[in-house]
Parts: C-alpha cells; sequence; structure tokens
C-alpha cells in the first residue's frame, strides 16, 4: 500500500492549494481544507478494542499514516470517533455485527430481506462521511463485503444502499482527489483570455493596431 499512500499524500497537498467547485466540501468539514493529524497505534486499537471490531486495513492504513477527518467528500471525512451509532441501544457493539449485504445484482432484493430479519440492518457499517440530512457514507467493518463503502440513506429504510465500485477505503479516497479540478479527471487547461492576451500583446497586428 505503500505507493497508494504516496499518491494520495501527493494529490492532498496539491488539492489543499487549489479551490473546489463545491464549497460545502470544506465548510463544515473536520480541520478545514486538510487532514486532522494521523493516529498512534495506540489510539486505532483502544477504539477497536471498544467497540469490538478490527477496522478494516486500508481505512487502518489511512487512519494512520495519511490523516483522521477532514477534506473529503461532501461535508468531509469524519474523525475516527465522529460516527454515528444508527439508533443502535449500545452502539458500542454495532461494529462487531456482521452487515450481511453483498454488491451483487440482487442487492435490491436482498436488502429488503435482511431490513425484514434485523431492527438495524445497517449494523456492522462505520460512518466515514456525512452527506447531508441522514444521507451518510457508510464504511462496511464486518461482513462479506468488508472494507468496502457504500452510499445509504438512513432516513429509509426501504431505500436499498448503493455500493461505491472501488475495493477498499484508499482507493475510494484517491479517486474522489482524482475527481477534484486539476485531477486525473479534471485536468487544468490554460485560459484562452490569458493565451489570446498575451499573443495580442507581442504582436500588435492581432488587434487591428496599423
Amino acid at each position: 500500500m505503500d505507493d497508494i499512500v504516496a499518491r494520495i499524500r501527493a494529490k492532498l497537498a496539491a488539492a489543499c492549494t487549489e479551490p473546489v467547485p463545491r464549497p460545502r466540501t470544506f465548510v463544515r468539514a473536520p480541520g478545514g481544507q486538510r487532514l486532522g493529524a494521523p493516529l498512534s497505534e495506540e489510539r486505532v486499537v483502544a477504539y477497536e478494542t471498544a467497540h469490538g471490531a478490527r477496522l478494516p486495513r486500508s481505512y487502518r492504513t489511512f487512519l494512520r499514516e495519511i490523516g483522521n477527518g477532514g477534506i473529503g467528500p461532501d461535508y468531509g471525512l469524519l474523525p475516527l470517533t465522529r460516527w454515528s451509532a444508527h439508533d443502535i441501544p449500545d452502539p458500542s457493539q454495532q461494529l462487531g455485527h456482521v452487515f450481511a449485504l453483498e454488491p451483487t445484482d440482487s442487492v435490491a432484493a436482498d436488502w429488503a430481506r435482511l431490513c425484514d430479519a434485523q431492527k438495524n440492518p445497517y449494523a456492522g457499517t462505520h460512518t466515514v462521511v456525512h452527506r447531508g440530512c441522514l444521507e451518510m457514507t457508510l464504511l462496511v467493518v464486518s461482513g462479506p463485503a468488508r472494507g468496502r463503502l457504500l452510499d445509504a440513506n438512513l432516513g429509509d429504510l426501504t431505500i436499498a444502499p448503493v455500493f461505491h465500485p472501488q475495493p477498499h477505503f484508499l482507493t475510494w479516497y484517491e479517486h474522489w482527489l482524482d475527481t477534484l479540478p486539476g485531477g486525473p479527471a479534471h485536468p487544468r487547461l490554460p485560459r484562452p483570455e490569458t493565451r489570446t492576451f498575451r499573443r495580442a500583446h507581442r504582436h500588435p497586428d492581432h488587434l487591428g493596431i496599423p
């Protein structure tokens, strides 16, 4: 994972100096346009012990080597300890529950059955992004889709969650960085007005000056 960690660090350095078209990305994001400081191994282990589950390797690597909360999609990444308990009476045990859903073609039907069978079908997931209202991006901590991310509407359990295509947290976060202005998905282009002005300045004929 060393290569992807190095790439994310480099892309973060560029992203933190560029404006982002969605102001809300940073307005309420913990840490503003930066990530919070990485966590020590001791703090991560203490959190895992308290909640009875080990975090997926990719997310653990992010917390330990890159940062904890801050710049990210929508309202930004939540710090490790600011996650939603999804109305579980004993939130300390939520992460140890198995999230049974898998990213298959039958997600909608499987989700309906899961909702019928469990009081809280999102047990076994960890909130990493608050997207607004009761819409969240969750990380699967326990179960067959461990390490995957999904978008969920916690206000309406009849709506099946949507899995992100990336296989783990680091690839998901790098993909988000790539969608920012200047990233591979949106490379910067020269400003036409600037380029035209410079040419005109060097060549008066272009302005119709005799």
